[in-house]
């Protein structure tokens, strides 16, 4: 069993800035895809959707670890506000991809109508 203690600077640089930087890419990539939506180019939209889900991912990764470790030794997690922030990025993320597809669904269908 790892009873490694998390030191601030490590919840930050290895866990908490990766989440943040990976769920605003997510976040940028959603707008993109929304963007390409408008423009009925569905074929970008969706890859701009999949990027998001690949950001999202390695945020869940890098986010994962602080949740193992606080799991298995509770006492070792003392967390610092950014990491409370970085895991509100995340799920803003998270919630933000499942608006966004449904919006593009939408756009394509008042782009199928407007035909």
């Amino acid at each position: 069993m790892n009873n490694k203690i998390y030191s601030i600077e490590e919840l930050i640089d290895k866990i908490s800035m990766p989440v943040v930087a990976y769920a605003g890419e997510a976040k940028s990539f959603l707008r993109e895809a929304l963007e390409y939506a408008k423009n009925k180019d569905y074929e970008k939209a969706d890859l701009s959707i999949q990027e998001s889900r690949n950001s999202i991912a390695k945020a869940h990764e890098a986010h994962r670890e602080i949740i193992k470790q606080s799991a298995t030794n509770p006492s070792s997690v003392k967390p610092p506000f950014i990491l409370i922030h970085a895991e509100d990025h995340l799920m803003s993320a998270i919630s933000e991809l499942s608006i966004f597809e449904e919006l593009i669904n939408v756009y394509k269908i008042i782009n199928e109508i407007k035909k």
